[in-house]
């Protein structure tokens, strides 16, 4: 079973060397929306523009692959697609793009889900489904020095309510952050999830940090449960995604394990690009001119 084939997203300077790239490509009539200087741009250019800058409107991603476009054929007139660094940046782009289409290629299979391995990745973290709970809770950070860690680590566990407990930091002169947070289970990274998850009301669970201590008080809990039925689709999900991981990465292995690889030397540091670059070569063309949340602290 194959899933249908997701655009490529490469980011950054991938996405923009595939419109460096983009006259060099057949192009598809019904996909035209300009012809500039006898080149065809396409939705897919205007669509990678879109995705350079997500705020743009459809015009203004239009108008950046036109400007784009002219700027690429400006580069090739005085010969900069020649220049050694530009043809690294190239073959860097193009090996990007290959490599994400090879990714592609080896994860589009659907895996057969073995019987029982939804419940069972259901049952292994309760605390994510059949226990999730909604908290409110109160995160404090206290600065301390480190001789006085322990003596107000006791009142933090002494002290019942959270108003008691910052009476008695204000009266000791510690310096406290409070922040208020009202989160899920899932939503909490996975070390401090497990460690609320058996915390009632009131409850505390400190972590000592490197400017003194971190406290999380459970002002309150709430039983936010979700079915097996009900979570169904974002487990298989979850499990297909890891299967998919550990396949491109088989992949990769089996491509070292038969590969030839031939160590010559380190690799250098890669030369930094100036802003303005001289040409190795002159260039025809040019005029010689241009060669957290409310803070309470006590």
């Amino acid at each position: 079973m194959l899933r249908q084939r997701a655009a490529l997203r490469p980011s950054g300077w991938v996405l923009a060397g595939l419109l460096a790239l983009g006259a060099c490509q057949p192009k598809a009539p019904s996909d035209a929306v300009m012809v500039v200087n006898h080149e065809v741009l396409t939705q897919s250019d205007v669509a990678i523009e879109r995705t350079l800058w997500p705020a743009s409107t459809e015009r203004q991603a239009l108008d950046q692959a036109i400007d784009r476009r002219l700027a690429a054929q400006r580069a090739v007139s005085l010969g900069l697609h020649r220049e050694p660094w530009v043809l690294e940046r190239l073959e860097a782009v193009r090996a990007e793009v290959l490599r994400q289409a090879l990714r592609e290629t080896v994860e589009a299979e659907v895996p057969t889900l073995a019987p029982g391995a939804v419940q069972a990745l259901y049952d292994a973290h309760p605390a994510l489904y059949a226990q999730r709970r909604l908290y409110n809770l109160r995160r404090l950070d206290l600065e301390l020095p480190s001789e006085r860690r322990s003596a107000v680590q006791s009142k933090v566990l002494a002290a019942k309510h959270l108003p008691e407990l910052m009476t008695a930091l204000k009266s000791e002169r510690v310096k406290v952050q409070a922040h208020q947070l009202v989160a899920t289970g899932p939503e909490l990274p996975e070390k401090l999830r497990n460690a609320l998850a058996t915390l009632a009301e009131e409850g505390r669970h400190l972590v000592p940090t490197a400017k003194g201590l971190e406290v999380w008080w459970v002002v309150s809990a709430r039983a936010q449960p979700i079915s097996l039925e009900r979570a169904r689709p974002q487990i298989e999900a979850q499990l297909i995604e890891r299967w998919r991981k550990a396949r491109w990465q088989q992949e990769l292995a089996n491509l070292r394990a038969t590969a030839t690889l031939q160590p010559l030397q380190a690799p250098a540091a890669p030369a930094a690009i100036p802003a303005t670059r001289e040409p190795s070569t002159p260039m025809k063309g040019l005029p010689p001119s241009s060669q957290p949340g409310a803070i309470e602290t006590y």
